[in-house]
């Protein structure tokens, strides 16, 4: 189904894995409930020498990694 301007779509994710370095996320977008596309993605996070942004980075993975 092609999804037409002013269509609203809902996405859900779930990190699938997540460390220090990286980390892998599975997407899907539905519209009314019905899974309209899906996707893993991969990234990585760039090094930062910045104290108060890796500050933020932590409070970030503890956010996202908590039970």
């Amino acid at each position: 189904d092609m999804v037409k301007p002013g269509e609203t779509l809902t996405y859900q994710t779930e990190l699938v894995a997540l460390n220090e370095l990286s980390g892998k996320a599975r997407v899907q977008a539905l519209r009314e409930g019905r899974l309209i596309a899906s996707t893993e993605m991969i990234f990585t996070f760039k090094d930062v020498d910045d104290p108060k942004l890796e500050e933020k980075r932590q409070a970030l993975m503890n956010i996202w990694t908590r039970p």
